[in-house]
């Protein structure tokens, strides 16, 4: 499972959880989180689930953005050595999208989407000041929905964004 959120914060909460009765009924998770201690990658067993944050030297809101390089590169570097049979991925982000995909395409293996939150210019994004809803409004529109197309399957929070689902991804 990948998330971008640090460890008891937004999404971690929804898919920790989800995680942990996972493990419960005999299946090994992992969980990637975005770094909650500057610099200092952590290891760590939560309810049976194995949480891993990788070293990001960069300021508390980047760790948690979804958009650090650092993040992305060691969660590439790190599934591409474990073995799994099934990727979820907790959200659009590039240190979730883009691993999550690499790994499901290399290894053959399901890669699952969750939608809970709408990023693009119908979103999040519209909320922003105009820079932001520029620069990031933009690639939050553009993956929010390409990535979803690359999923095995998709699941959604809310009737909304399932039907939104059901009009823009269903063939």
């Amino acid at each position: 499972m990948l998330v971008h959120n640090t460890i008891a914060r937004g999404t971690f909460d929804r898919a920790h959880s989800l995680a942990r009765h996972l493990v419960r009924r005999d299946h090994k998770v992992t969980l990637f989180a975005g770094t909650s201690t500057r610099s200092t990658a952590q290891h760590r067993i939560l309810d049976g689930v194995e949480v891993i944050e990788g070293f990001d030297p960069l300021p508390a809101r980047a760790r948690e953005s979804g958009l650090s390089p650092f993040d992305l590169v060691n969660r590439i570097r790190h599934l591409l050595r474990d073995r799994c049979d099934l990727v979820h991925c907790f959200d659009h982000r590039p240190t979730v999208s883009l691993p999550g995909l690499l790994l499901a395409r290399r290894r053959r293996i399901p890669c699952i989407f969750d939608w809970a939150d709408l990023w693009g210019f119908e979103g999040i994004a519209a909320e922003r000041g105009l820079f932001s809803r520029i620069l990031l409004g933009t690639a939050d529109h553009l993956l929010e929905e390409s990535v979803r197309r690359r999923a095995d399957a998709l699941t959604a929070i809310n009737t909304a964004l399932r039907d939104r689902a059901k009009e823009r991804f269903t063939v």
